[in-house]
């Protein structure tokens, strides 16, 4: 049985992705602008302020399935 491979959820309002200090934060917009929300740790990634999407791609691979 092939395994099923974990994926970061996404707002439907999804705006963008970044790391500070180890930790993976979404920006998603709302009718009152731009908010934010913790996702997860991902200790090791250096800080970005826009995560690509073969950065996602790496961080479900190593992050999410072990």
């Amino acid at each position: 049985m092939e395994a099923v491979k974990k994926l970061i959820s996404r707002d439907k309002s999804h705006d963008h992705s970044w790391i500070e200090d180890g930790e993976l934060f979404e920006t998603y917009r709302t009718i009152r602008g731009l908010r934010y929300r913790h996702k997860f740790t991902v200790s090791g990634l250096p800080d970005t302020d826009n995560c690509q999407p073969d950065m996602i791609k790496y961080i479900e691979a190593e992050y999410l399935n072990d």
